[in-house]
């Protein structure tokens, strides 16, 4: 719990922002972001916990701005990983957008956590019981499959590129993370479908690499592949 002086520059900065005069608003949040790192920091990352959380989770309709993303937000929520608090790499995981265009702040993750999909792994991990976290994961992971297949027949995408024979391997990987985790929530009719497409096409287009001076192109290959 913050203190009531500090709690009341906060209002005043929510009041700004309903009136929309950006300098009011820039100096208001200023004012709140220096009293409340004045504060220890047992007192005021609690209350950016929170405060993220109710932003992620509960879609409270509050704006997060940079300065108070940067200074206040992640750093808090860093520290939650840090101590392996439950929620804290999801709450960042629903912010990303912000992480995304902020740079020092990345730079503080491991690299394996610097998007959505590594976030929401670190928090399934640190919770197993995070159903909201494992949801949100089984949605991007069927978006993810959808977009590496959604070329097809030219072959399988992994990023803006056809995937190569060591990122087929870790798609083959993530596909048995996904398969699972979708059989968790049993088991959709779409995941059925995707994971079924992906299972055929991912080992065969990683085959295609390997005789790629064979065959003109993946959709060749199918043709002879598939009669197999």
């Amino acid at each position: 719990m913050i203190p009531a002086e500090t709690e009341r520059l906060w209002a005043d900065y929510l009041a700004t922002e309903q009136v929309r005069i950006r300098q009011h608003s820039t100096e208001a949040l200023e004012s709140f972001i220096n009293a409340l790192l004045l504060l220890p920091a047992e007192v005021w990352q609690p209350w950016a916990q929170q405060f993220a959380q109710r932003v992620v989770d509960k879609q409270e309709d509050t704006p997060i701005r940079f300065p108070l993303f940067r200074a206040v937000i992640f750093p808090a929520l860093l520290t939650g990983m840090e101590n392996a608090v439950p929620g804290s790499a999801r709450c960042l995981a629903g912010l990303a957008q912000l992480l995304y265009k902020s740079p020092a702040c990345l730079e503080q993750l491991p690299e394996n956590q610097r998007t959505e999909y590594g976030l929401l792994l670190r928090a399934t991990h640190d919770d197993p019981n995070d159903t909201s976290a494992k949801r949100r994961l089984l949605i991007l992971m069927r978006s993810r499959f959808d977009y590496a297949l959604h070329e097809l027949p030219c072959g399988v995408l992994y990023g803006h590129n056809g995937a190569t024979i060591g990122q087929c391997d870790e798609l083959l990987e993530e596909l048995a993370d996904y398969e699972k985790l979708a059989g968790d929530f049993g088991l959709e009719t779409e995941d059925q479908e995707l994971i079924a497409e992906a299972l055929f096409h991912i080992p065969a287009y990683r085959r295609y690499l390997s005789e790629r001076a064979l065959h003109t192109n993946y959709e060749a290959f199918l043709s002879g592949y598939e009669s197999t």
